[in-house]
C-alpha cells in the first residue's frame, strides 16, 4: 500500500469535527477537518461539547 506525503502529512495534523456548509441552501455537513493552529493573540478555538 502506499500512501502519498500529503495524506500522511493530514493523518498526522490534529482533526476535529466541524459543520460545514458546502454549498448555498445545502443542509450543514459533519467533517473531520484540521484542526486550526492559532498564530495570532486576538484568535481563539472554541472548544463546544
Amino acid at each position: 500500500m502506499h500512501i502519498s506525503r500529503t495524506c500522511s502529512a493530514v493523518a498526522r495534523q490534529a482533526l476535529m469535527r466541524a459543520w460545514q456548509v458546502q454549498a448555498p441552501a445545502e443542509p450543514l455537513q459533519l467533517n473531520m477537518v484540521p484542526k486550526p493552529v492559532i498564530t495570532a493573540s486576538d484568535q481563539v478555538l472554541v472548544r463546544v461539547k
